[in-house]
C-alpha cells in the first residue's frame, strides 16, 4: 500500500509538471522598449535607452554664434539622455557636450530634439531650443561632424568647406543640403537667417625651399591666404604683418602693391567678397649671423569695418640645408 501512495505522488508531480510546460510552452521575453508604458504613480521608471537617437540636420552662421542640432528617432523609450554625449569633431580637436538630463517625455516617436546655441534662439524666426549648446560647439573651418556617441546613429560629417556657412542651408544625412528647418521636441518648427557678416580666417606659409629649414643668409618666401567663409563682404579690410627679428625686408618683394614702413608690410583698403579668398606675398632675407637651430616666427593679421578679424604664423628653423641632400659616390673607371 504504502508503495501505491509513492508512485500515485510522482505520477500528480509530474502531472502537475507537465501542465505548467504545456502553459508557458510558446511565451516570449517582452520587449523592454516596444512595451513601454508610462509608470504608474508610485512605481519606478523602466530601464528604457537612448540608442536610436539620430543626428538629422546641422546648421551655423557664419561667425559660430548661432548653431543647432537636430535630432530625431522613431522609437519610444528613448528619453533615457541623461550624461550621454554628443560630440564635434574636426581633426585631432573634439567639443563635447554632456546631456544634463533625459528627454522631457518617455513618448519619444516621432520627435525631435532641438540642441542650440543661446544665439540661435534669439535669432528672428528661432524657437526654443530643449538643450543650450555652447557658441562654436561645430566646427566651421576645415572637415568635421557630429554624432552622439555610444548610440546606433547615423553621424553627419563634412569635408574641409562642405558645411554651408551662407546663414541659410543647412547640412543633413549624406550631404544633403537646403533650407534649415530644425524641430524642438514640442513640435514648433521654423527656419533662421543669419545676420549677414563676413567671417574671415588667415593662413600663413613660409617657403622655406622645400626643407623646411632657412639656411643662415638665405631668403624666406611668406605667403598669406585669407579666406572669407560669411554672408556678407569684409570691406576696408586691413593686412599687417611685421618682418620678423633677425630678418630683413627684401625691398619691392610686397605683392599686390603692398607697402612697407618701419617694419610693418601692409596691404589697405580690401574688399572680400563672400566664399572668395585672397593671397598676398612678400620676402624676407635671413641674417647670416643667426645661430643654427633657432626658429623665425612670422605672424600676418587682417581686420575689417565690420570688425572681423583673424591672425595666421608659420614658424621656420633656421639650420643647414646642405644637411638634407644625400650624395652618391662617384665610381671611375678604368680606362
Amino acid at each position: 500500500m504504502k508503495s501505491q501512495m509513492i508512485r500515485i505522488s510522482l505520477l500528480l508531480s509530474w502531472g502537475l509538471l507537465l501542465m505548467l510546460g504545456l502553459l508557458s510552452w510558446g511565451v516570449k521575453e517582452p520587449d523592454p522598449v516596444a512595451a513601454y508604458a508610462p509608470p504608474h504613480a508610485g512605481e519606478a521608471a523602466p530601464n528604457a535607452s537612448f540608442h536610436f537617437w539620430q543626428i538629422n540636420e546641422i546648421f551655423s552662421c557664419p561667425d559660430g554664434s548661432a548653431q543647432f542640432v537636430e535630432m530625431v528617432t522613431g522609437s519610444t523609450g528613448q528619453q533615457f539622455l541623461e550624461n550621454q554625449v554628443l560630440r564635434a569633431t574636426s581633426g585631432a580637436q573634439t567639443h563635447s557636450f554632456i546631456f544634463p538630463n533625459n528627454s522631457p517625455d518617455y513618448n519619444t516617436t516621432p520627435k525631435s530634439l532641438l540642441i542650440a546655441t543661446a544665439g540661435f534662439g534669439s535669432l528672428p524666426g528661432g524657437i526654443t531650443p530643449d538643450f543650450i549648446l555652447p557658441a562654436n560647439f561645430i566646427f566651421t573651418v576645415g572637415s568635421g561632424s557630429v554624432e552622439l556617441v555610444g548610440a546606433a546613429t547615423l553621424l553627419i560629417s563634412y569635408s574641409s568647406g562642405g558645411l554651408p556657412l551662407d546663414g541659410i542651408t543647412s547640412l543633413g544625412q549624406g550631404g544633403a543640403t537646403g533650407v534649415n528647418s530644425p524641430r524642438n521636441f514640442a513640435g514648433q518648427t521654423s527656419s533662421i537667417s543669419c545676420p549677414a557678416v563676413p567671417n574671415l580666417t588667415l593662413t600663413k606659409t613660409a617657403d622655406a625651399p622645400g626643407t623646411g629649414i632657412v639656411e643662415a643668409g638665405g631668403v624666406l618666401s611668406y605667403t598669406i591666404t585669407v579666406f572669407n567663409s560669411g554672408n556678407a563682404a569684409a570691406t576696408s579690410a586691413l593686412i599687417t604683418d611685421a618682418v620678423p627679428i633677425s630678418t630683413t625686408y627684401v625691398p619691392n618683394s610686397a605683392s599686390n602693391g603692398g607697402s612697407f614702413s618701419s617694419g610693418i608690410i601692409s596691404w589697405p583698403n580690401l574688399t572680400i567678397n563672400p566664399a572668395t579668398s585672397l593671397t598676398r606675398a612678400f620676402q624676407v632675407t635671413v641674417s647670416g649671423t643667426v645661430t643654427t637651430g633657432n626658429k623665425i616666427t612670422n605672424t600676418a593679421y587682417i581686420t575689417s569695418a565690420q570688425g572681423v578679424s583673424a591672425t595666421g604664423f608659420s614658424v621656420v628653423t633656421v639650420g643647414d640645408v646642405a644637411s638634407g641632400k644625400t650624395y652618391l659616390p662617384l665610381i671611375l673607371k678604368n680606362s
